[in-house]
């Protein structure tokens, strides 16, 4: 099938007759959601009144191949210019996303905030090529937007096996999807963070998940919001899991609760964590007889 100029392709190459046959068609599915989401944040950054939908042209078998475009909605004001902004738009996208995958390429495991700036630098100047606004003001797509599509790129290709490849293909070019590139939460986080500030609190949480095999954390409610919290206190948590003590959901627990609040370099809050370091009392909920209920 020629492949139009507004058109681009996913490609996965499988190991025939091997592993389990779903695996191509979840991580199909996966990179064509992910692609979805990274076109609109990428036209976010020219005006948020732009839109953009996936669809899918054709399938191809031998490999399998979805030949897809994306449809950009019309925009109800007059910030572009006249023109044929919407091919301008398409080749903005396919462009920007050959640019976001060859960065992909080259990385392993060494992601920085630094190479994540250059490659929001490469997409800014993309932008600003396609010069279809009235006033030339572009902004970048913003990083934590940028990487989370990008996490979603390689959870889909996660799904495959390691034999698999799967390649993007449009008229800006050829190129291997990299499985290899491990971009976690907590690196996200790490790039994403500017600040960390650190403050305790003696308060009550409502105990929703205890953790009774010492493999994770705790889950509680605190001020409304449920919070995964590790406890520190091991005298009280040793009692714990020796079943010296009961603690059922529930319960409510008087802690030293210790608080990292991770900034973003707009004073945004990125992420918390928490921790118990100590518990001062377990408090129990009253209790309710049938009696009582008829009573109340």
């Amino acid at each position: 099938m020629e492949l139009y100029q507004d058109h681009f392709e996913i490609v996965i190459d499988f190991d025939k007759g091997r592993g389990d046959p779903a695996r191509v068609f979840k991580a199909m599915t996966g990179l064509v959601e992910s692609f979805q989401s990274l076109d609109e944040h990428l036209l976010g950054a020219i005006d948020r009144g732009l839109d953009a939908k996936v669809v899918l042209d054709d399938v191809e078998s031998g490999s399998i191949k979805a030949v897809l475009r994306a449809v950009v909605s019309d925009v109800p004001d007059e910030a572009l210019k006249n023109g044929d902004w919407k091919r301008i738009l398409g080749h903005y996208l396919l462009k920007s996303k050959y640019l976001i995958l060859e960065w992909c390429k080259d990385r392993s495991e060494v992601v920085t905030k630094e190479s994540v700036d250059a490659l929001e630098v490469q997409l800014e100047r993309e932008a600003a090529k396609t010069d279809i606004k009235l006033l030339p003001a572009y902004g970048r797509v913003p990083t934590e937007s940028l990487l989370r599509d990008v996490q979603g790129i390689q959870s889909a290709l996660g799904l495959l096996d390691d034999a698999d490849k799967a390649f993007y293909v449009s008229e800006a070019g050829r190129v291997a999807l990299n499985a290899r590139l491990e971009l976690s939460p907590e690196l996200v986080r790490d790039i994403l963070t500017s600040e960390i500030v650190h403050s305790h609190v003696l308060t009550t949480v409502l105990v929703k998940k205890p953790d009774y095999l010492g493999r994770s954390q705790w889950s509680f409610q605190f001020q409304g919001h449920k919070i995964e919290a590790s406890i520190r206190d091991k005298e009280w948590l040793g009692r714990f899991q020796a079943r010296l003590l009961d603690v059922r959901p529930g319960d409510s627990l008087k802690v030293d609760l210790a608080q990292e609040t991770f900034y973003g370099y707009m004073g945004e809050v990125v992420h918390r964590l928490y921790s118990i370091d100590q518990i001062i009392e377990v408090i129990r909920p009253p209790s309710w007889g049938q009696a009582d209920a008829f009573d109340a």
